[in-house]
């Protein structure tokens, strides 16, 4: 990079890597971008970047030299020279490769270990086949990154190389820039050749309650830190996702725990109330990591009986949006096909989250319905002759249902973003992992959005909770 001239304002100096992808052609419009806006810049491709543009190029356009390795001019040490005097680090397009890399610290070339000795901010934008980048690999390298402090720029959906489309296209040269410009704009803390008056402190501004809760009551949670997106949009997107899986979980486990439950209690301590009393501690208790992980290696990997990670396989696209569940969307485009293939895919996720609903469930509905079957009311149907059957739906169940009801309430507002675990071991795209990734990198719009939507959502569970209570007991009224 060129030496700042004395008493010059000096250009932000930006090392552009570029990897080994076809996506790489693109670059070379970003690269203008930058030197047109006045940046120093200085392109360090890798060798299978060179296959798809050729070094001249990169020269011509950024009026710097070229190098890969690190035995070139060796006596300027160019590897720590480059990351040491950065002010941001931009690798276009990031393919998977340079992602394992970068993530486990490998340093074979120039941009590897540039990467390695940079202390300004990295920005990787990758791009790659759509099931390379939703292998569970390069999202963990991706989280390791994310954690690290890099921003991973999500790469957008469209034509890929040859015939496929999906999710996996480098973002538009603009678009990046416009990233990059944002995080240099953010970064700006050289105070070289500035005058600098220093104060007995700094001043303070309170936070206006007023325009803070009416924003809120617009809807406006911020922007976030890592998307450069409204934080309401962002939970707009994935909420339906998470949704859509709570849902299922919960049916799946009020199903599945009503059915023990009455038939523990109406064979009491018989073998099946042993074991489905087994069954639901086991449920209960066990790590949802741990379960979900062991379910997913032996029912997806070793047998294929279910689908792996994702809502959908890595080729086929979402149907049209209109409820944000695939399912329901999926009939009402009327492609029964895809109906089946998000019902797949939904299925072991829901089934992992709804086995420690059931465990709940099929202890409460036991304990109660033993408790109501001892009451004077169940003695005096047995005396009029009423079959055990109806003493136990008709009579015991429904006064088992106000507990059951408030499980169920704060159960569902619970799992809309306490489904975390669930959502990471199966890549699915909710609340839940968005609301991981904003703490790892600490952004705290979308922390505060996550938050205040898990917390409406206790609120109209209490809410439709204590309206099903009229249902469930006449006795109750609501005003």
């Amino acid at each position: 990079m060129s030496e700042p001239v004395p008493g010059d304002v000096r250009r932000p100096r930006v090392v552009l890597g570029v990897g080994g992808g076809i996506a790489a052609y693109k670059v070379a419009s970003l690269l203008r971008l930058f030197t047109e806006s006045g940046h120093d810049v200085r392109v360090v491709p890798t060798r299978s970047a060179l296959q798809f543009v050729g070094a001249p190029t990169w020269e011509a356009l950024s009026g710097q030299p070229v190098a890969t390795d690190v035995w070139s001019d060796v006596h300027e040490v160019p590897h720590v020279r480059l990351g040491q005097g950065a002010d941001l680090v931009v690798v276009a397009p990031a393919t998977a490769d340079l992602l394992a890399k970068a993530a486990h610290g490998l340093a074979d070339d120039l941009l590897t270990n540039t990467l390695l000795t940079a202390r300004c901010p990295v920005v990787l934008a990758p791009a790659m086949h759509t099931e390379m980048w939703e292998h569970a690999a390069t999202q963990a390298n991706v989280e390791t990154l994310r954690s690290r402090g890099v921003l991973v720029v999500e790469p957008a959906a469209g034509r890929l190389t040859g015939s496929d489309t999906g999710k996996g296209r480098l973002p538009e040269p603009d678009q990046l820039f416009a990233v990059c410009q944002d995080v240099l704009d953010a970064h700006d803390q050289d105070l070289a050749g500035r005058h600098v008056v220093v104060s007995a402190g700094g001043t303070r501004e309170f936070l206006d309650p007023v325009r803070y809760l009416g924003n809120l009551i617009q809807g406006d949670l911020g922007t976030s830190f890592s998307t450069r997106r409204p934080v309401a949009t962002d939970i707009a997107e994935r909420l339906p996702a998470t949704l859509e899986l709570v849902i299922a979980a919960m049916i799946i486990g009020t199903a599945l725990g009503l059915c023990l439950g009455l038939l523990s209690a109406r064979f009491r301590s018989s073998v099946f109330d042993s074991l489905a009393r087994i069954f639901a501690l086991i449920g209960s208790s066990l790590p949802i990591f741990w379960s979900g992980l062991i379910l997913l290696y032996l029912l997806s990997v070793r047998i294929a009986l279910v689908p792996g990670t994702g809502r959908l396989p890595p080729r086929v696209q979402p149907p049209p949006t209109h409820t944000g569940f695939y399912t329901i969307d999926a009939l009402i485009a009327g492609d029964i096909s895809l109906f089946w293939q998000a019902l797949a895919h939904l299925a072991l996720p829901a089934f992992v989250l709804g086995w420690a609903v059931t465990g709940i469930i099929t202890r409460l509905v036991r304990s109660s319905l033993i408790e109501g079957l001892g009451q004077d009311y169940a003695r005096t149907a047995r005396a009029k002759g009423a079959p055990e059957r109806v003493v136990l739906i008709g009579h015991a169940l429904p006064n088992a249902m106000i507990p059951l009801l408030t499980i169920l309430g704060f159960t569902f507002a619970y799992l809309i973003t306490g489904a975390v675990l669930t959502e990471a071991i199966f890549s699915w795209p909710g609340i839940g992992s968005y609301a991981v990734r904003a703490a790892a990198s600490l952004d705290y719009p979308a922390i505060g959005g996550v938050t205040i939507v898990g917390s409406v959502a206790f609120l109209l569970a209490n809410l439709l909770t204590d309206i099903a209570y009229a249902w469930a007991n006449p006795r109750i009224k609501v005003h």
